[in-house]
C-alpha cells in the first residue's frame, strides 16, 4: 500500500518560504536574548549558566516552530472548507485531520490551536461525507459496475467511522453512523442485486486468476504447501502438529462484487473458500463456505471434480453447480464488504483445483 504524505500537501509555494523566514528570525531572537544578562552586562560564561535556563532555551526554537507550523496547518484547513472545497480535496483534509501527530500537536499546543483542530476534527468529516453521499445519488441510475464507483468511497467512510465509534465506545458518533451505514449498506445492496443479473454477467469476460501465478499470496503454515502445476495443488498434512494454510488472490483486493468459476477436486480433508477478505480469513469476519465430509458447509465426495459457480453480489452469496445450490441470503453487514478471493486448506487435506476464474461486477 502507499502511503498518503502526511500533511505536506497542505503547505505550497510561498507559504514554505514565509514560514522558512519567520522560523530564522525567531531562532536569531532567541539566540540573541539568550546571550544578554538582566543588567545589560558581557553573558555569564557557558560553564556559570543555570543548566535549567540552558535546557529551557535550546528547547524553545522547537517548540515554537513546531506551533507555527501547526498553526499554518489549521488555518490552511480552515481556509479551504471556506472556499468551497471538491470532493478531492475534502478527501485529503479527511486523511490529514485524522493524522495521529497532528492530533498530537493540537493536544500538546491547546488552547485556540486545540479549538480549531477540534472544530476541523468534526467539520471535515461531516462535509466529506456530504460530498461522497452526493456523488454516489448522482450514480445511483448507473447501468454499469464502473459506473457505481462513488458508491465505494461512501461505503468504506461510513464502515470505518462506525467502527471508530464503536472501538472507542463514543455512543454519539455511533448513534450518527448506525443509521448512515444501514441506509447506504441497503441501498447498494438492491441496486447491484437487480443490475448484476445473469444478462450482465454474461457480457463480462473472465479473468483466469491462476494464470497469474505471480498474483497469490500465502498464508503460511509450516504443514502447509501449495504448487502451480497444471492447476493448483494444496496438500496439509495430517497431525496434531499441522496447522491450516492457504492461498489469496492479492491483486483482487478492492474487489466487491464478483463470481467465480471452479473446478476443484478434494481427495481428503476439507477446504474453506473465502471472498472479499478483509483483515483476515475467518468466516466471523469474511464471507465463505467450507467444503469437506465432515462439519462442512457444503457436504462433498471424496475424488469427484465439482464444477461450481460462486457469486459474492451485495448481501449475497450463492454456490451452483453439480448439485449443489447453497447460499447466504443476507451476509451480515458486519462482514467485509471488499476484499480478494482466498483458499484454506485444514489439517489433512489433498485438493487440487484445475480451473479457477473471475468476473468483476463492481
Amino acid at each position: 500500500m502507499v502511503r498518503r504524505p502526511r500533511i505536506g500537501w497542505l503547505v505550497t509555494g510561498g507559504r514554505t518560504l514565509a514560514t522558512g523566514i519567520v522560523i530564522v528570525f525567531v531562532m536569531n531572537t532567541i539566540t540573541r536574548a539568550s546571550e544578554q544578562t538582566p543588567g545589560g552586562g558581557e553573558p555569564p560564561h557557558p560553564e556559570k549558566r543555570d543548566p535549567a535556563e540552558i535546557k529551557k532555551v535550546n528547547a524553545a526554537p522547537g517548540t515554537l516552530i513546531k506551533t507555527l507550523s501547526l498553526k499554518q496547518k489549521l488555518s490552511l484547513i480552515e481556509a479551504h472548507l471556506a472556499s468551497a472545497p471538491t470532493t478531492e480535496i475534502l478527501g485529503k483534509l479527511f486523511t490529514d485531520v485524522r493524522d495521529a501527530e497532528l492530533k498530537a500537536q493540537a493536544t500538546d499546543a491547546g488552547g485556540e490551536l486545540l479549538t480549531l483542530y477540534n472544530k476541523a476534527a468534526k467539520e471535515v468529516p461531516q462535509r466529506y461525507l456530504e460530498a461522497l453521499r452526493a456523488a454516489a445519488t448522482a450514480a445511483a441510475s448507473a447501468t454499469t459496475g464502473e459506473a457505481l464507483g462513488p458508491y465505494a468511497p461512501l461505503e468504506d467512510t461510513i464502515r470505518l467511522l462506525l467502527h471508530e465509534a464503536m472501538a472507542s465506545r463514543d455512543k454519539e458518533a455511533e448513534a450518527l453512523y448506525q443509521p448512515l451505514w444501514r441506509n447506504t449498506y441497503t441501498e447498494i445492496n438492491g441496486i447491484v442485486a437487480k443490475l448484476f443479473d445473469d444478462a450482465y454477467q454474461n457480457k463480462v469476460p473472465w479473468t483466469d486468476l491462476l494464470a497469474d501465478t505471480s498474483g497469490w499470496t500465502v498464508a503460511a503454515s509450516s504443514s502447509f504447501k501449495h504448487t502451480f502445476d497444471a492447476g493448483l495443488t494444496l496438500v496439509n498434512e495430517p497431525g496434531g502438529q499441522s496447522r491450516s494454510g492457504g492461498v489469496s488472490y492479492t491483486r483482487a483486493d478492492t474487489w466487491r462484487d464478483y463470481v467465480l468459476e471452479i473446478a476443484m477436486k478434494i481427495d481428503s480433508g476439507s477446504v474453506v473458500f473465502y471472498t472479499r477478505i478483509g483483515d483476515k480469513m475467518d468466516t466471523k469476519e469474511t464471507p465463505g463456505f467450507t467444503l469437506g465430509t465432515k462439519n462442512a458447509t457444503i457436504p462433498i465426495e471424496y475424488g469427484k471434480t465439482y464444477n461450481l459457480v460462486i457469486s459474492t453480489i451485495g448481501n449475497q452469496m450463492t454456490v451452483t453447480g453439480d448439485g449443489i445450490a447453497w447460499s447466504e441470503e443476507n451476509i451480515k453487514p458486519t462482514k467485509s464488504r471488499k476484499g480478494e478471493v482466498g483458499i484454506v486448506a485444514h489439517a489433512g487435506t489433498t485438493a487440487t483445483i484445475t480451473k479457477l476464474r473471475a468476473r468483476l461486477l463492481r
